[in-house]
């Protein structure tokens, strides 16, 4: 039986092999094509569209790859039915037990690839592909590395090493000069926030201000500081950007760009400034339950594999598997577009669909097992 695990585990392994490069291959032309109506904006073109899709792709996988573990499941059974070795291992005696361990074996491997696209590859990738997309399109192609951003005005620049969970700007330097350009004052803060009505608040302020006679330095624990009207961006930073038509404002890159620890200090954050945090706290309880759907729908294939292989509607029972499998998968997103509208706990929201495909594969797991 060991040995007939192992070669379910193989087989499985080859059909999420196929299933993901096949919905990577689909996705990846859909999102060029969408490209293509900003192809011509600053320097953007079709190969920085093609590299901006394939660094996103990685998300993209992300959200896949439940419906990647039944899919593939559903090609390596197909291939075993057609070769009729399914129904040998059923004539065999093959318990449900190894089924069931073979299928959670193999779809726990996606649950840990989750994690770690979720985690440490998908959000930096998608974050620099959003970025580098941005100033492309702007126009302009410098970047700060490290992080960070520079904002320029007529007579001013100013610089945020990072910005925090709640994308206020961190450690920041404002640089003001005379018309004549010698340096006249420069503040450095702790942080800051970024008001409704345009100012910056500079908290842990130091600041010192040059005259002919000599400098004066200020320390002080709050300071507001206002931004003159028209600001040029120079480079985005790893996660915001000033926009040109909102002086002082921080334009956030999509959610998806955070990982999940940056997700859950996102909405402490947003809650702390009591902001709305509903879509950052929903895709956080998504990102983080999505090993377990990626096993649920992995052990949802159970019925395929140990159903009346011998009355010949294998077939049948692959187009409603498939069917099944689809409808599950735009359940999840149905029901986070309506949590969002209702309000509806995130957590809730995110599980529910999970909780869902897991009952129904234990439910199938128990049938076949009383049958077997």
């Amino acid at each position: 039986m060991r040995l007939l695990t192992r070669y379910l585990l193989t087989e499985l392994a080859k059909g999420y092999l196929l299933a993901a490069l096949a919905l990577a291959a689909l996705f990846f032309i859909f999102g060029v094509v969408r490209e293509i109506d900003n192809l011509g904006e600053g320097s953007y073109r079709l190969y920085h569209a093609a590299w901006y899709v394939g660094m996103t792709s990685f998300n993209t996988l992300l959200e896949l790859l439940p419906f990647v573990a039944f899919l593939g499941g559903l090609l390596a059974l197909s291939n075993l039915a057609r070769r009729q070795e399914m129904l040998v291992m059923s004539s065999a005696g093959l318990p449900i037990s190894h089924g069931v361990r073979a299928s959670a074996l193999a779809s726990g491997s996606l649950a840990l690839l989750a994690l770690i696209l979720g985690e440490w590859l998908a959000p930096p990738l998608y974050k620099e592909a959003e970025l580098q997309r941005m100033l492309l399109k702007s126009g302009s192609a410098e970047l700060l590395q490290g992080g960070g951003f520079w904002v320029r005005g007529d007579q001013w620049y100013l610089k945020a090493q990072r910005l925090g969970a709640g994308k206020d700007p961190e450690s920041v330097l404002i640089l003001e000069f005379t018309p004549d350009g010698p340096l006249k004052r420069y503040y450095r803060a702790a942080s800051a926030e970024i008001l409704t009505s345009g100012h910056w608040a500079l908290k842990e302020v130091e600041s010192r201000e040059f005259a002919t006679g000599g400098s004066v330095l200020r320390r002080s624990p709050l300071q507001e500081w206002t931004p003159p009207s028209s600001v040029t961006p120079l480079a985005g930073g790893a996660s915001d950007s000033v926009r040109e038509d909102a002086p002082g404002r921080i334009q956030p890159l999509p959610l998806a760009s955070l990982s999940l620890s940056q997700l859950s200090a996102r909405v402490s954050a947003l809650r702390a400034d009591k902001l709305p945090a509903d879509d950052a706290e929903l895709l956080f309880w998504q990102r983080l339950l999505a090993p377990f759907g990626v096993v649920a729908m992995g052990l949802l294939i159970m019925p395929l594999i140990f159903g009346d292989l011998r009355s010949g509607n294998f077939g049948l029972r692959l187009a409603i598997g498939s069917g099944v499998g689809v409808g599950m998968w735009i359940l999840g997103d149905l029901t986070g577009s309506v949590a969002l509208l209702i309000s509806a706990p995130a957590f809730l929201s995110a599980a529910l669909p999970i909780l869902l495909i897991g009952c129904a594969s234990w439910a199938s797991i128990r049938y076949f097992g009383r049958r077997v």
